[in-house]
């Protein structure tokens, strides 16, 4: 904020038109490149706020002329509800303590400050309006999105210009904090949404808005436009696709993680809600905890949501939660799903806090490839379960099965191997094998490998664990050993 404080301040020192806590109840401000108005009079946004008097009732509307945005910049010692802003598109902000000062961006066609205090009002508040042009030299980009597909993510720096995006049906727009990013939020308030193909389309929201209000921004037509004024950087990134994966989602969320240990909480008492997470391609993420009512449900998608649920992973009852959990999820992105009800999810991006490796009685999960089920090059994984607890290797009985639907070439193969003292397990399965391929084997340490060549769906492998009595030849030490050399999908 820091940064922006700079480029704005100059202006500040030299106004025009400024106003007291003396205030009518409602007022209009017809603003301009050359317009400063401050509360109370004569504050700059260089010293600390001033005392808030008490019994006031204050009401703001601040037009913005096409061609300009509008900037409030603020500082506020008070927790309260009694200072309210307000976008053209009906979405409020209500303040926070504040002494480090924040701006505050909107768009035409207008914007409305509302200021309450009664008698027992103890605190501090300021603020400054000031009017900037909008550069008009700019070059607009495009892009599609499709039902029933992926969609895509850019950052929010490619914004500074104009990008027009056009869906088969209605445009969704996520924000999508990247982790530990905090101090950037704010600069998500520059990033404007605009329902329409132009910025003089109809205001939606910011970014900002959206991840405030856990929800997606969403045009009314086939097209939305995105622009960030200024060319102000926020690092973070957006979630674009086609409404129909998710219109029947209430709450969407893309969680702010400052560590790699995260949980946020969800809604869905009035509708679906849905939380998706972003990591890079090669990396897992670690489902964890989940608290859910006893009537929801909670669906994994490799991916995003979308109307054929094909990249669906699991489904997840309430009594399912204690023998299925910790889950690996790998990819680039996943979504949790709840059908109703409210509560929390808690995830981690390291295997060894989320304990994934360590083998017990009942438990039951899957394995995925990096990016299964998509066609991807990057497929390589590796996934180890050790009972060894420093001391001693208690030996479990470990189950499987997976499809053997794309093997398809004749290199493509699976083998199961693992030697002991007096036994070995040797196991080969490619496309000759039966369609489902199951098997199953005692050890006290599982590894789970893949190399891939060539352009492939990967694999996905449901497993569980019971005690080593349920398979009477016990074998000390099982590789598995998943070799995909040619689940080709050629271009």
């Amino acid at each position: 904020m820091t940064a922006l404080l700079r480029i704005f301040s100059l202006t500040i020192l030299i106004g025009a038109v400024s106003s007291d806590y003396t205030c009518d109840t409602k007022s209009t401000v017809n603003g301009g490149l050359d317009t400063i108005y401050s509360v109370p009079t004569g504050w700059n946004g260089t010293e600390n706020p001033a005392l808030l008097p008490p019994n006031l009732n204050c009401s703001w509307t601040f037009n913005v002329p096409a061609g300009q945005f509008a900037v409030l910049y603020l500082k506020s010692t008070t927790i309260s509800d009694f200072f309210v802003l307000t976008d053209s598109a009906g979405n409020a902000e209500r303040i926070h303590i504040d002494m480090q000062g924040t701006n505050y961006f909107y768009t035409q066609p207008y914007f409305k400050v509302d200021l309450a205090t009664t008698a027992f009002t103890n605190g501090s508040l300021s603020f400054v309006v000031h009017w900037v042009e909008i550069p008009n030299n700019y070059t607009t980009s495009r892009k599609m999105v499709v039902r029933n597909a992926q969609g895509f993510l850019i950052s929010a720096d490619d914004t500074i210009s104009p990008l027009i995006v056009t869906a088969d049906t209605q445009v969704s727009v996520l924000a999508t904090p990247l982790m530990g990013t905090l101090d950037f939020l704010p600069f998500l308030r520059a990033t404007m949404i605009y329902d329409g193909d132009s910025i003089n389309a109809t205001f939606i929201g910011s970014l900002y808005t959206g991840i405030s209000q856990k929800r997606q921004l969403v045009s009314t037509g086939k097209k939305l436009t995105i622009f960030t004024l200024a060319g102000m950087s926020a690092h973070q990134q957006i979630l674009i696709q086609d409404y129909d994966n998710t219109r029947d989602i209430v709450e969407y969320q893309v969680p702010l993680c400052i560590t790699p240990i995260c949980a946020t909480t969800f809604d869905a008492s009035k509708g679906p809600a849905a939380i998706t997470t972003v990591l890079g391609s090669s990396d897992a993420e670690y489902l964890t905890n989940v608290d859910m009512n006893e009537n929801s449900n909670l669906t994994i998608f490799a991916g995003l949501k979308m109307v054929d649920p094909w990249n669906k992973l699991a489904t997840y009852r309430r009594q399912d939660l204690t023998n299925r959990l910790p889950q690996e999820i790998r990819g680039y992105l996943r979504t949790y799903y709840f059908s109703s009800g409210a509560g929390s999810i808690g995830f981690t991006r390291n295997t060894a806090t989320a304990k994934w490796g360590t083998p017990r009685i009942g438990r039951s999960g899957f394995v995925m490839s990096n990016n299964y089920p998509f066609s991807d090059k990057n497929q390589a994984g590796t996934d180890v379960f050790s009972s060894y607890d420093g001391n001693l290797k208690t030996p479990y009985s470990f189950f499987y099965s997976l499809s053997t639907d794309n093997l398809r070439a004749t290199n493509s193969f699976i083998t199961i191997s693992g030697n002991g003292d007096k036994n070995s397990y040797v196991a080969r399965i490619d496309s000759k094998s039966p369609q489902n391929a199951t098997g199953s084997f005692v050890s006290s340490e599982i590894t789970i490998k893949m190399m891939n060549d060539g352009i492939s769906t990967g694999f996905f492998v449901q497993f569980s664990f019971d005690s080593a009595g349920f398979i009477s030849s016990y074998i000390p030490s099982i590789s598995l050993v998943l070799l995909f050399k040619a689940i080709f999908e050629f271009f």
